[in-house]
């Protein structure tokens, strides 16, 4: 996937690497899925790059050589590696076996506006522990923004909303919301002049009804104005 950030477009892949058996040839697959990979990076022609997942590869283990190649050659860092310690990302049945073979892999510009990097323990529904890393602000605030005006022959049809348009319209609203800062100067700064105030809750209020349109028009069925869709 391809994303436009604020510091241009960024390829990110999500991986699932081989699987270390021990032979050769799960050694020679590993290092072909780090070659495509690489191959993807110029074709996308995106200026950073992100990989993330089921690396299959810690310290010990024998793809680590072939990762820190892979690594170095694109500028990169193993992110979690640097901020966690004793951590796993992976526990067999018998929970005798605990394993950090799941990364993300990104250069300084991102790594620097990583705020939180935890593994969820709590999760029990598969062998593998999600591991969550949060960027700062790597979408700008006017990216949320939309051209209504360019969309006024359409309009929402709400007759036609079924439950997974909802799900996904809770989704996309939600991962917007998560994103905007509440603007905390109002409720802790009593030096603020109340210009200043009604200003950053404006600002705020647009924000939340950006983010608001964005998730309609993105998930929401529309139909042509003056026609109804059946």
């Amino acid at each position: 996937m391809v994303l436009k950030i604020v510091y241009g477009f960024a390829l990110i892949v999500c991986v699932c690497m081989p699987t270390n058996y021990g032979d050769d040839e799960c050694l020679e697959n590993y290092i072909a899925t780090c070659a495509k990979i690489s191959s993807l990076y110029p074709e996308s022609e995106a200026a950073h790059l992100i990989v993330a997942g089921d690396l299959n590869c810690h310290n010990n283990s024998r793809f680590y050589v072939t990762l820190n190649q892979f690594v170095s050659e694109h500028c990169l860092m193993i992110s979690d590696m640097t901020r966690l310690t004793d951590a796993f990302t992976y526990s067999n049945e018998a929970l005798n076996t605990f394993t950090w073979i799941d990364h993300i892999l990104c250069g300084s510009t991102f790594d620097s506006l990583i705020t939180d990097c935890h593994a969820h323990y709590e999760f029990i529904s598969s062998d593998h522990k999600p591991l969550c890393v949060v960027f700062e602000k790597i979408i700008s605030s006017s990216e949320l923004f939309i051209d209504v005006e360019s969309s006024n022959n359409t309009v929402l049809d709400w007759s036609n909303v079924d439950q997974r348009s909802i799900y996904r319209y809770q989704h996309v609203l939600y991962s917007a919301l998560k994103d905007i800062d509440i603007p905390g100067i109002v409720l802790e700064n009593n030096n603020i002049s109340i210009t200043e105030c009604v200003d950053k809750i404006s600002q705020y209020y647009e924000l939340v009804i950006s983010c608001i349109q964005v998730a309609c028009y993105k998930t929401i069925p529309k139909r042509v104005c003056g026609v109804r869709v059946e």
